[in-house]
């Protein structure tokens, strides 16, 4: 799932929904996004937390990771730290994700979370999630998450009309 709230696995049920009966399909939420969940110390426990989950979940063979749209970083990192343990993942599929610099992030955070307001109305977010979120957007921002190998089969999915950004002149 991605690394800003709204930041649950059930986001990519529907994804995973053709699937059922052909292949196994594990969610790996991201702790410290739930009450009383701490939150991982570095990025580096978080993607060693996450590759050992992956090659637990698809026992003797590679997984395919799967990341929806800031959750596309965590998936492409995992698959760096997969690759770093000679056990690289058989792909990775990107769900509407998109590579960010350092320059852009506060406009595109402002402009999705602006967007996430609308669409929670007054309840919004819980405090919990804000909070792993600004963990997360710290730890990434700060950190060089290992690469996947440059030959590594990536899949990138994205809608055929993407919503404008205006902080970021609509990409």
């Amino acid at each position: 799932p991605p690394i800003v709230t709204p930041a649950g696995a059930e986001q990519l049920v529907r994804f995973a929904a053709p699937f059922r009966g052909e292949r196994a399909v594990w969610a790996l939420p991201h702790p410290g996004f739930g009450r009383d969940e701490p939150l991982p110390a570095t990025l580096a426990v978080l993607l060693r937390r996450h590759a050992e989950l992956a090659l637990r979940c698809a026992a003797d063979r590679p997984p395919v990771l799967v990341g929806y749209s800031s959750g596309g970083w965590v998936a492409r990192a995992v698959a760096g730290q997969l690759a770093g343990l000679g056990r690289p993942p058989l792909a990775v599929v990107l769900l509407d994700a998109f590579s960010l610099g350092a320059a852009d992030a506060a406009g595109v955070f402002d402009e999705l979370m602006a967007a996430q307001a609308v669409r929670s109305g007054p309840a919004g977010a819980l405090g919990e999630e804000l909070t792993a979120m600004g963990w997360y957007l710290a730890l990434v921002e700060r950190t060089a998450a290992p690469e996947p190998p440059a030959a590594l089969p990536t899949l990138l999915v994205r809608a055929a009309e993407q919503p404008a950004l205006r902080a970021t002149g609509g990409r």
